[in-house]
């Protein structure tokens, strides 16, 4: 018997009642499910180990223009907004392209749009993660493994821009850390000496 495409089978369903789309649609969510599996599998594969003797393992995602705007639970951010503030916030103009501070994968990504921001997930080696908000563009899909150093997304948010609050004051990049599920202080694994 040969083989159905999806295509064909899809066409073959139509035909039949509309109760068949649920077959249909259960299948396409498990092989999306299956290659999206396939594909975390491959890139964490790739992942290298950090040395435990690397004192700073993370390179600065972005230049600082200005050094930095706002820190890792910063009380003044705390009293200003009533939110805590578990990342540091990097002054840098609109577009400015965001390095990979180490080799890993975009594990998840939320696009530009006028409903939410948008932000990066990126999954490294040992149990860290790093977080990037307020993003103007993605440049690489998901689960795709990047170098250190590789230009995958560029920063936002200058005031009234597309994708920006009202209440921001300034183009920047929210960097948070994380190791083993748990926030950390970026500044305590990135190289101060810029």
């Amino acid at each position: 018997k040969p083989e159905l495409t999806l295509t064909a089978y899809k066409e073959l369903l139509n035909k039949n009642n509309s109760q068949n789309t649920e077959v249909l649609d259960k299948e396409t969510e498990e092989k999306n499910t299956c290659l999206k599996l396939w594909k975390i599998l491959e890139v964490e594969m790739q992942l290298t180990q950090i040395s435990s003797a690397e004192i700073n393992p993370f390179a600065w995602p972005v230049t600082p223009e200005r050094w930095i705007s706002a820190y890792y639970r910063d009380p003044s951010y705390y009293s200003s907004v009533w939110s805590e503030h578990n990342a540091i916030d990097i002054p840098a103009a609109q577009s400015t392209d965001i390095f990979a501070p180490a080799d890993g994968y975009i594990t998840f990504k939320r696009d530009p749009s006028d409903a939410w921001y948008a932000y990066v997930v990126l999954k490294h080696a040992n149990n860290y993660i790093t977080v990037y908000w307020h993003v103007s563009e993605i440049l690489i899909p998901e689960y795709t493994y990047i170098k250190a150093w590789t230009v995958f997304a560029r920063s936002g948010w200058t005031p009234w821009a597309n994708w920006s609050w009202p209440m921001t004051s300034w183009a920047h990049l929210h960097f948070e850390l994380f190791k083993d599920w748990s926030y950390v202080d970026p500044l305590e694994y990135m190289d101060l000496a810029i």
